[in-house]
């Protein structure tokens, strides 16, 4: 699935976005959705939109465990928009 598909199935679950929608579109494009555990280029462990806490290489997510720990990254002071 294409970045821009991803962003739409985050828009359709209706979640409540403790940010702007427009900053999760900006992240969300930024970040891409890769559900299988990967080394960004940084070589940390990622995963989902850029989830990095306590993943290991190996590890896999369907697309709603995905989106749903995008949408609480602000619930755990994750992420920061001013």
């Amino acid at each position: 699935m294409d970045t821009k598909q991803a962003i739409e199935r985050l828009r359709n679950r209706k979640y409540n976005w403790l940010i702007p929608w427009e900053a999760v579109e900006l992240i969300a494009s930024k970040e891409g959705c890769v559900l299988k555990a990967y080394l960004c280029p940084a070589g940390i462990p990622t995963i989902g939109w850029g989830e990095t806490d306590g993943i290991r290489l190996g590890v896999q997510w369907d697309e709603e465990t995905a989106d749903s720990k995008f949408c609480d990254l602000p619930n755990q002071g994750k992420l920061r928009i001013p």
